[in-house]
């Protein structure tokens, strides 16, 4: 029988048909194959292993043709009796092992044709060419043996065969149904997928049809999904992928928030089996790609690659076998995730552990793979759809349930609804317990992110011993997780306020808080509204009434918690001076400003409240918000709610910790008294001031968890909803702000704290550069620090104290019982010196390969790289040295590199814009004339100074530059007589030359004033000032006149030296003493002659030298004014 046939036809109807042609060998039972449907007619089942199987047809299929013969237009009874009336006896068939029997040998004949040619262009001889002439010969003995056979039918087969074979040749790995029964080519699958793509498609249908068949109840399928949701489909997830919609994630977390509210109820259970039928449907779609993609890779011949060769050693219908291989490839890929990580699950990163615990689940819970070789493999991992942890796992949890870290007594928890880390802000994910709650302020972290915590406890409550309103906290882990299914993401008991019980005895109304009266526990929102308004609300609206009601509540108790500390403890506490003020200081900041801009807000939210009353159309209903939280988080508000909060919240930590240390001591000092006086006063509720000190800290938290859940209440999209996510985000950076001015605050306490221990020798101090020599720490920004150890290569160990800070590294060698720190030069030998500053830029960090705790530091330097091996003192610490130095050394880099300018694009003619200058950008001062006078005398002055500073440049001897020397050198010439003043240095007599003309020029400017009719400067004062500058310009005259004759003598004797130097004594030619004999007169007369020279250029030069001395009276002269008639 032949059949024409379409494919696929069932798994995605977008893509198109191929129709196919294949011939169906009836067997002893039949073709294997039902039909159904008319006009046309599909195949229904098809039997494993039968006739139709074998020949590539498949379930879904659509029949076209049989026989030849159309039948699209046929029922399903017309073609049963075609297929059967249309069938060959099974003796004139040609079988399927014939057909493959001949085309081995049609194409062996044609490669070694091909072989041959190549053999003889290469002009080769000997056995490798026989060898291929002895192959085809008989390849062509075995082709004339079956010429028997009908040649037209023989072409016809053969060619169907190839069409059958070019769809069929993947098997299983062709229809992704059929791939999911057979174990050894999914786990082939998934192998390719690990190594090449992303799986996460793959493992979220896999894992949620787990999830689909199980048996569980209400409230495990609540905390399954969740697990499944926080892994795959939430954003930023470890497993997401690309085709996952926003809008398809909201429609899962409202169904997370319906059944929060209902304790295991069983009208649950169908919304949350039918929790992830849209987002399989997505994962199908990235699956069908995957599968072509790997499927181009096996046509292609990289199958091996992916343990494609292991499927060949499975026989047909061997189901045992097929688990086994498919058991075998699973395992290798799990061992090779678990050996990356380092089998340390606790500290690994996000991907790797959900890849981890993802491919546990599909061994042990999809696929039921789990031999006794494997067990102990499995039981390191945590699995989805687990009820029951294995022994392992939760032995190895089970030390781990209950940590204390910098005051939070954190417990291991389950998470069932959207709850995002409060160091990481990222959302909690995971499978089984996923992170650690704090029982004291509500804190949730991931389990890694408590190493990197900042924040100490902010106790959110102390409750009263006995007290029968409230209940007792829960040790248990289940203690958030119910709280969190009876409230979403808010809880009804305000965790922020400080005070969590009621008064024990009324306030007197002589108290000063007699007005602020409010009652800590929110009231139910029956109580304000009434049952009968209340219970016609719909569920959604109800919650978002609810925390609405909580948020407006809470902050007026906020302000009453605020008003406590600034009435009961600042201002007694500063009144009586019980410590000094810049404790007090340190303890409240500016917690007057915190105290109005809170007050502030209650204000408005109680006026708008008050307006919502007054509109009939609420009936008593919240409105909307949006615009309120807008106006107090946003805009100028916000800004000065950030600026004045990260004031008061700073220095919080370091005030705690005094009290810490202060409560430990005794009771008898001034301090411990006023505070055991105040804290039992009724208002604080036995709280201690260290428990009330954080609520603004708390409170900032709280603000975006509540906007948070208030928009995700209100109806979207909507203003009011944009409105509240633009407030959530305006609150989120307030409380950034603030938590990094705690944080630098924290640094710079840390820093000055190491300058104090720091200590350079004085050796080491000399081999420094002058930067080092005086290294002060506060001028940087710290990053982290903490104790290494230092391993040289001959054993030798150097305890450190490693500080990392923004660029540079400092190793620091701890001394005697290592409260002092070295900044030392460490020198193993007498070749090497190692120095313990290490500039970022010039590192390279690697771990050692053998040792957890170890890693190196490779340092750049011009005499050639130095390793540093660090050792830290547990396998966490040194992920943390390692994460940190790597990021600061990229950090580092991005900033030295060259940053490239790019111009802007040239404009268009008409974008151009004109405008024309303002009057004030060209506006100058008018000034009076004698203002301007003023002003140009200052400059002169100005300008006076600067050149008497110059002018001690010239002063001979150590006196240089120093103006008191030339004031004392211009009183001891005053007096001299011109013969003294020749003994004396020419430039001790310019400069004092200089002294004299500047006094001059000072006299008559001090005598010049614009109120006097005739300005003029007393004779007595001009006398005593000429006088001694005349002397000084005459003695200099004549010290020049006689520096040049010197001058002129020496030239002459120096040129009388250079004749007897060159012609010798006595010597002369007779051409000379003929002449000289001979003309006595030319001798008188070239003789006069050089005299009369001689004295026109001594008279040019002495004229020359008396101007210029006395240029240095007339350059200041010229600025003098001359007077007014």
């Amino acid at each position: 029988m032949k059949l024409f046939t379409t494919f696929p036809a069932s798994l995605q109807p977008s893509i198109d048909l191929v129709q196919r042609c294949v011939v169906v060998a009836r067997q002893a039972d039949g073709y294997g194959l039902t039909v159904t449907g008319d006009h046309p007619v599909y195949v229904h089942t098809v039997k494993l292993d039968g006739a139709a199987y074998r020949a590539g047809v498949r379930q879904g299929d659509k029949i076209i043709k049989v026989n030849g013969m159309p039948v699209t237009a046929s029922n399903h009874l017309e073609v049963v009796r075609m297929i059967s009336g249309g069938s060959v006896k099974p003796s004139d068939e040609i079988k399927l092992t014939s057909y493959r029997e001949i085309l081995l040998v049609y194409i062996s004949f044609s490669f070694y044709i091909s072989f041959l040619k190549g053999l003889r262009e290469s002009s080769m001889e000997g056995t490798q060419l026989e060898r291929a002439l002895q192959r085809i010969e008989s390849l062509q003995n075995q082709l004339r043996n079956i010429e028997s056979l009908s040649l037209v039918i023989l072409k016809f087969e053969i060619f169907y065969y190839l069409f059958w074979l070019q769809f069929d040749s993947h098997g299983p790995f062709s229809n992704f149904k059929e791939l999911l029964n057979r174990p050894a080519h999914l786990a082939t699958f998934i192998n390719y997928l690990l190594e090449n793509a992303n799986p996460s498609s793959l493992f979220f249908y896999l894992i949620t049809n787990a999830y689909q068949n199980s048996s569980g109840t209400s409230k495990e399928l609540r905390k399954w999904a969740y697990e499944i949701f926080s892994t795959f489909l939430i954003p930023n997830a470890p497993l997401w992928w690309d085709s996952i919609e926003q809008s398809l994630v909201q429609n899962i977390d409202k169904v997370f928030v319906l059944t929060a509210t209902t304790q295991g109820a069983e009208s649950d259970m169908e919304p949350l089996l039918r929790i992830f039928l849209s987002a399989r449907q997505k994962s199908l779609e990235d699956i069908a790609e995957h599968l072509a993609n790997f499927r181009q890779k096996r046509k292609i011949g990289l199958g091996s690659l992916f343990d494609a060769n292991q499927l060949a050693r499975i026989s047909k219908g061997d189901s045992a076998m097929e688990m086994r291989v498919g058991e075998a490839i699973l395992i290798r890929s799990l061992e090779t995730l678990l050996s990356s990580v380092n089998y340390d699950l606790d500290n690994c990163d996000s991907r790797s552990l959900a890849l981890i615990s993802s491919l546990a689940t599909v061994i042990k819970v999809v696929l039921n793979m789990r031999s006794n070789t494997n067990e102990k493999i499995l039981d390191r991992c945590p699995t989805f759809v687990t009820r029951d942890k294995s022994a392992m796992f939760k032995m190895k949890m089970s030390t781990k349930r209950s940590v204390q870290i910098k005051g939070h007594h954190f417990i291991l928890t389950h998470i069932n609804l959207t709850v995002y880390c409060y160091q990481c802000r990222e959302a909690i994910w995971g499978v089984n317990a996923q992170a650690f709650f704090c029982q004291n302020c509500d804190v949730v972290v991931h389990k890694q992110c408590t190493s990197s915590l900042v924040d100490y406890c902010y106790p959110a409550a102390q409750k009263k011993a006995g007290m029968s309103k409230s209940k007792q906290r829960s040790t248990s882990g289940g203690k958030y997780e119910n709280r969190m299914d009876k409230k979403g993401n808010v809880k009804s008991v305000s965790s922020d306020s400080g005070i969590g019980a009621d008064f024990e005895k009324p306030v007197s109304r002589s108290h000063s808080m007699r007005t602020r009266v409010v009652e800590t526990e929110v009231p139910s929102l029956e109580s304000i509204l009434g049952w009968e308004v209340v219970r016609h609300l719909k569920p959604k609206e109800k919650k978002r009434q609810e925390v609405i009601n909580e948020l407006f509540h809470t902050e007026r108790t906020h302000v009453r918690n605020l008003k406590i500390l600034f009435k009961v403890f600042y201002k007694p506490m500063l009144m009586q001076k019980v410590v000094p003020p810049d404790i007090v200081k340190l303890f409240f900041a500016n917690i007057d400003e915190v105290l109005e801009i809170h007050s502030e807000m209650n204000k408005k939210m109680r006026l708008t409240i008050e307006a919502w009353r007054k509109d009939n159309i609420l009936s008593g209903l919240f409105g909307e918000i949006g615009p309120l939280m807008e106006s107090l988080f946003d805009g100028e508000n916000g800004q000065k709610l950030m600026q004045t909060t990260s004031v008061f919240c700073q220095h919080q930590q370091h005030a705690l910790d005094i009290l810490r240390q202060r409560s430990k001591k005794e009771k008898d000092d001034q301090l411990g008294r006023f505070l055991a006086e105040a804290e039992s006063n009724p208002l604080c509720r036995k709280l201690q001031l260290k428990d009330m000190l954080p609520v603004e800290m708390q409170r900032l938290v709280k603000y975006p968890l509540l906007l948070e859940t208030i928009a995700k209440y209100t109806i979207e999209p909507s203003e009011e909803q944009t409105r509240l996510l633009n407030s959530v985000n305006s609150a989120k950076r307030i409380l950034s702000a603030v938590n990094t001015a705690k944080r630098n605050a924290e640094n710079l306490r840390r820093l000055d704290e190491l300058q104090k221990r720091l200590i350079i020798p004085a050796y080491d101090r000399e081999l420094m550069n002058a930067d080092l020599s005086s290294l002060n720490l506060t001028n940087y920004k710290l990053v982290h620090d903490g104790s290494l150890t230092w391993r040289f290569s001959r054993g030798k160990m150097v305890e450190l104290h490693a500080v990392l800070l923004e660029g540079v590294l400092l190793l620091l060698t701890k001394a005697g019982d290592g409260q002092k720190l070295l900044l030392k030069i460490q020198e193993p030998s007498k070749d090497s010196r190692w120095f313990p500053v290490l500039p970022l830029l010039s590192l390279i960090i690697k771990e050692k390969a053998n040792d957890k705790r170890a890693f190196f530091i490779v340092n750049n330097i011009e005499r050639g790289a130095q390793i540093y091996e660090l050792v830290a003192s547990t396998a966490t610490e040194r992920k943390t040295w390692f994460k940190l130095i790597a990021d600061q050394i990229d950090f580092a880099k991005q900033n030295d590199q060259v940053q490239l300018l790019t111009h802007p694009r040239l404009v268009n003619a008409n974008e151009i814009i004109v405008e024309q200058p303002t009057v004030l950008e060209h506006a100058r001062p008018i000034l009076t004339a004698s203002e301007r006078l003023k002003r140009t005398d200052q400059i002169i002055l100005r300008a006076l100074l600067e050149k008497r500073a110059i002018l001690t440049e010239f002063l001979p001897g150590v006196d240089k530059g120093d103006l008191k020397s030339l004031e004392e050198l211009t009183e001891k010439l005053t007096g001299l007589a011109v013969g003294e003043l020749k003994q004396k240095d020419g430039r001790e007599l310019a400069v004092s030359a200089i002294v004299h003309g500047n006094r001059l020029l000072d006299a008559i400017n001090q005598a010049d004033k614009t109120d006097s009719d005739l300005p003029s400067v007393p004779c007595y004062k001009l006398t005593v000032i000429a006088a001694p500058l005349m002397n000084h310009l005459k003695a200099m005259l004549q010290i020049i006149e006689e520096q040049h004759n010197e001058i002129v003598s020496l030239k002459q004797q120096l040129n009388q030296y250079k004749d007897l130097a060159e012609n010798g004594p006595g010597y002369r030619t007779m051409s000379e003493e003929t002449l000289t004999e001979s003309n006595p007169n030319v001798e008188k007369i070239s003789s006069s002659v050089i005299d009369t020279e001689m004295e026109r250029r001594k008279k040019l030069l002495n004229k020359r030298q008396r101007n210029a001395a006395l240029s240095i009276s007339s350059d200041t002269m010229q600025h003098i004014r001359p007077a007014s008639k």
